[in-house]
């Protein structure tokens, strides 16, 4: 399997579930199971639960493309988050750590 990781997209905003993606790209012949995945995160000094953690692997727009979608089901509420992602296919295994630097929800103040 060639098995490559992109970038990750965070959407993710304090006070909220832990929510983000990542791009992964595969061989166009290729596909990769969502139970091939597993995510662990530690929010500050905090282990987030693996029962709160949900994911998702959705098709791209070419058929070598996927995106790993995470959902947490607790809010956040440290600035730092780390997370660790992990494919454990058949033929490949790869681990990713990414560090999510959690932003205040943006607030609209109202204009005068």
């Amino acid at each position: 399997m060639g098995l490559g990781i992109g970038p990750l997209t965070n959407q993710t905003a304090l006070g909220q579930a832990l929510q983000f993606s990542v791009a992964v790209r595969l061989d166009a012949d290729e596909s990769l199971r969502s139970d091939c995945v597993s995510v662990e995160a530690q929010a500050g000094d905090t282990r987030v639960s693996p029962s709160v953690l949900r994911w998702v692997v959705e098709a791209g727009a070419d058929a070598g493309e996927r995106t790993l979608r995470v959902y947490g089901a607790v809010a956040i509420d440290e600035p730092v988050v780390t997370v660790n992602v992990h494919f454990n296919c058949s033929t490949t295994r790869l681990s990713r750590e990414f560090v999510l630097l959690i932003d205040p929800p943006s607030v609209e103040l109202p204009q005068t």
